[in-house]
Protein backbone atom coordinates (compact mmCIF):
# COMPACT_ATOMS: atom_id res chain seq x y z
CA UNK A 1 0.00 0.00 0.00
CA UNK A 2 2.81 2.57 0.90
CA UNK A 3 4.50 2.26 -2.89
CA UNK A 4 0.86 2.60 -4.31
CA UNK A 5 0.45 5.73 -2.15
CA UNK A 6 3.92 6.70 -3.24
CA UNK A 7 2.97 6.45 -6.74
CA UNK A 8 -0.28 8.31 -6.81
CA UNK A 9 1.79 11.55 -4.68
CA UNK A 10 4.01 11.03 -8.08
CA UNK A 11 1.02 11.12 -10.27
CA UNK A 12 -0.31 14.21 -8.96
CA UNK A 13 3.15 15.94 -8.21
CA UNK A 14 3.62 15.07 -12.38
CA UNK A 15 0.51 16.29 -13.29
CA UNK A 16 1.00 19.86 -11.64
CA UNK A 17 -2.54 19.59 -9.25
CA UNK A 18 -1.02 18.43 -6.42
CA UNK A 19 -0.95 21.71 -3.69
CA UNK A 20 -0.71 20.08 -0.68
CA UNK A 21 -0.79 16.45 1.23
CA UNK A 22 -0.60 15.66 4.62
CA UNK A 23 -1.03 12.74 6.92
CA UNK A 24 -3.25 13.28 10.54
CA UNK A 25 -2.05 11.66 13.56
CA UNK A 26 -4.23 8.65 14.73
CA UNK A 27 -7.47 9.48 15.90
CA UNK A 28 -6.77 8.84 19.78
CA UNK A 29 -4.39 11.72 19.90
CA UNK A 30 -6.59 14.18 19.08
CA UNK A 31 -8.42 17.22 21.22
CA UNK A 32 -11.78 18.10 20.84
CA UNK A 33 -13.06 21.43 21.65
CA UNK A 34 -16.31 22.82 21.84
CA UNK A 35 -19.26 24.63 23.66
CA UNK A 36 -21.49 23.60 26.94
CA UNK A 37 -23.52 25.78 28.44
CA UNK A 38 -21.54 28.78 27.22
CA UNK A 39 -18.01 27.46 28.27
CA UNK A 40 -15.54 26.02 25.94
CA UNK A 41 -14.34 22.85 27.13
CA UNK A 42 -11.79 20.22 26.19
CA UNK A 43 -11.48 16.13 25.72
CA UNK A 44 -8.68 13.97 24.81
CA UNK A 45 -9.04 11.51 22.41
CA UNK A 46 -11.57 10.79 19.58
CA UNK A 47 -12.68 14.04 18.25
CA UNK A 48 -15.22 12.29 15.64
CA UNK A 49 -17.84 10.11 16.61
CA UNK A 50 -18.90 7.05 14.98
CA UNK A 51 -16.55 5.50 13.01
CA UNK A 52 -15.28 8.22 11.01
CA UNK A 53 -11.49 8.33 10.64
CA UNK A 54 -9.96 10.93 8.59
CA UNK A 55 -5.80 9.60 8.00
CA UNK A 56 -5.24 12.66 6.02
CA UNK A 57 -5.57 15.28 2.84
CA UNK A 58 -5.02 16.18 -0.51
CA UNK A 59 -5.43 19.91 -1.80
CA UNK A 60 -5.22 19.66 -5.36
CA UNK A 61 -5.84 22.22 -7.93
CA UNK A 62 -8.31 21.05 -10.86
CA UNK A 63 -10.45 22.31 -13.50
CA UNK A 64 -13.67 20.93 -11.94
CA UNK A 65 -15.38 18.25 -9.23
CA UNK A 66 -15.27 15.53 -12.52
CA UNK A 67 -11.73 16.11 -12.52
CA UNK A 68 -11.33 15.94 -9.06
CA UNK A 69 -13.39 12.55 -8.67
CA UNK A 70 -11.18 11.11 -11.37
CA UNK A 71 -7.88 11.69 -9.17
CA UNK A 72 -10.31 10.51 -5.68
CA UNK A 73 -10.74 7.41 -7.47
CA UNK A 74 -7.22 7.09 -8.32
CA UNK A 75 -5.69 7.39 -4.62
CA UNK A 76 -5.69 3.21 -3.70
CA UNK A 77 -6.55 4.26 -0.08
CA UNK A 78 -10.09 4.55 -1.90
CA UNK A 79 -9.95 0.37 -2.36
CA UNK A 80 -10.18 -0.19 1.40
CA UNK A 81 -11.86 3.36 2.59
CA UNK A 82 -14.01 6.67 1.13
CA UNK A 83 -12.40 9.48 -0.27
CA UNK A 84 -14.45 12.89 0.42
CA UNK A 85 -14.35 15.43 -2.37
CA UNK A 86 -15.12 19.13 -1.37
CA UNK A 87 -14.53 22.54 -3.07
CA UNK A 88 -12.51 24.92 -0.88
CA UNK A 89 -15.13 27.75 0.58
CA UNK A 90 -13.55 31.22 -0.35
CA UNK A 91 -13.56 33.63 2.61
CA UNK A 92 -11.86 36.93 2.28
CA UNK A 93 -10.05 37.27 5.35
Amino acid sequence: MLEDMIAYNHQLIQAGVLVAAGQLAPPDTAQRVYAEKGRIKTQEGQALAGDTQIGGYYLIDVLGEPEATGWAAKCPAALFGSIEVRQVAYSPM
